[in-house]
Order: C-alpha cells, then sequence, then structure tokens
C-alpha cells in the first residue's frame, strides 16, 4: 500500500512539472518506468465482511422490547423476534429493583413467550436474552417492574 502511494505521488509530481514547462504529460507507465518504480498494477480485489468463523463470535442482537404481565397466579413474557438466526431464547427473572439474575425458563427460537410463576410475592423484573446456536447470548433486555400480590 506503501508502495502505491508513493508512485501515485511520483506520478502527480511529474503532471505537475510538466503541466508548469509546457511539456506533454508522458503516460503513467513511462513515468513509473522512468522513476525506477515497477509499473503499478490495478489493486487486487479484496473481500469483504467477515468469515464464517468470525461471525460464529459475533452474539446476536437483544431483543428490540420484553413486555412482561401478570396473568392467572404468573407473569406472561413476549418479545418480538431479533431477526436474526437465534439457537434459544433465555427468560431471566430477579428481584426489583436490583436482585440477581434468575433463569426462569429457555424457549425455543420461533417461541417468543414464556409464562413464569414465581414463588411468592413481591416485585420482579423479567429479562430475556438472544442466544446463538455457539451459546452466545445477547445482552439483556428488562420489562418494567410487575408486582405480583
Amino acid at each position: 500500500m506503501t508502495r502505491e502511494l508513493l508512485l501515485a505521488a511520483a506520478v502527480l509530481a511529474v503532471v505537475a512539472a510538466c503541466a508548469s514547462t509546457g511539456t506533454p504529460t508522458p503516460p503513467p507507465s513511462t513515468a513509473a518506468a522512468g522513476s525506477g518504480s515497477p509499473t503499478a498494477s490495478p489493486p487486487s480485489p479484496r473481500p469483504s465482511g467477515i468469515t464464517s468463523e468470525d461471525a460464529a463470535r459475533v452474539g446476536p442482537l437483544a431483543p428490540a422490547r420484553l413486555t412482561a404481565v401478570a396473568d392467572a397466579g404468573g407473569v406472561r413474557l413476549t418479545w418480538p423476534a431479533t431477526g436474526e438466526d437465534v439457537g434459544y431464547y433465555q427468560c431471566l427473572r430477579r428481584t426489583a429493583p436490583a436482585g440477581q439474575w434468575q433463569p426462569v425458563d429457555r424457549t425455543t427460537a420461533d417461541q417468543r413467550t414464556c409464562l413464569d410463576r414465581p414463588a411468592g410475592a413481591g416485585t420482579y423484573v423479567y429479562g430475556v436474552q438472544a442466544v446463538s446456536a455457539s451459546g452466545l447470548a445477547s445482552p439483556i433486555t428488562e420489562s418494567r417492574p410487575v408486582t405480583i400480590s
């Protein structure tokens, strides 16, 4: 890459010198040969994007939102699909305002609802995260606090 930049700078210098003296500009291959540098070849195409190995190390996107609603002695969680290849969704619960996350359930990739039956009354925050087939998890999407009486 550096050699290509130096070659381009040399060509521009020759063009500028010829323009100031009125001399016709030589073709780029002549200028390159006159400068002692090899003739420049067009840049080779480079692959774009990431490899499949790199993709396997990237976790999926988190669900955009999580709705948690008290439902017949439990809490029903619903969320939209992430639009990515997801192995499963992990549903979580913690006591509000800042308890430790505890796993509630695991759903299949096409199932985006979960019913939790917490052990007792209290205020809970729910979370869901998408998990890839290789086990990488998205950040947790949190619900608003839900109070069970």
